[in-house]
């Protein structure tokens, strides 16, 4: 569970996305890959779609967070 999804730097954006896209992460210091299969459930308080046009969040980034949705008031 991600919360404030919104709110991350870029650099994490990048990582988040490779996760989700390769199923893999990158230990610090080390030269290669490790397998992750994982899902993620991410929240955020903030309009993500706003924040793409402001450049702010990366909109592939979006696009893969956003297969599955529920809004809540």
């Amino acid at each position: 569970l991600l919360e404030e999804v919104g709110d991350l730097p870029r650099r994490g954006q990048e990582l988040l996305l490779r996760l989700l896209e390769r199923h893999e992460v990158v230990r610090m210091h080390a030269s290669a890959p490790l397998p992750a299969p994982a899902r993620c459930i991410a929240t955020t308080s903030a309009d993500l779609r706003a924040r793409v046009a402001a450049g702010l969040f990366r909109e592939d980034l979006l696009t893969r967070l956003t297969a599955e949705q529920l809004v809540l008031p």
